[in-house]
């Protein structure tokens, strides 16, 4: 948080890109976004990129069984979508 922070204040955008928005969005099913969804869908996408740098950085002693968790629901979420992608 407190590096988040000190970015903010600089005025360094980290987490932030082209498509992160419009990932969002596609996710959401949202074709036409109005301004305002767009504002949203771009900060839940910097959210979730400070959430995996958030994880990537915890303590792996303390936390390996949870971020363990994490990666396998992950990957069964992945490996359902490519099931329905084959259909």
């Amino acid at each position: 948080m407190a590096y988040r922070e000190v970015w903010e204040q600089l005025g360094i955008k980290v987490g932030t890109s082209e498509n992160g928005g419009d990932n969002i969005l596609k996710r959401m099913k949202i074709t036409n976004p109005i301004q305002q969804q767009k504002d949203a869908a771009e900060k839940k996408a910097i959210e979730e990129h400070h959430a995996i740098l958030f994880i990537l950085g915890a303590d792996k002693y303390k936390y390996g069984k949870l971020i363990e968790e994490i990666k396998m629901m992950s990957s069964a979420r992945k490996n359902r979508f490519l099931k329905q992608l084959e259909r």
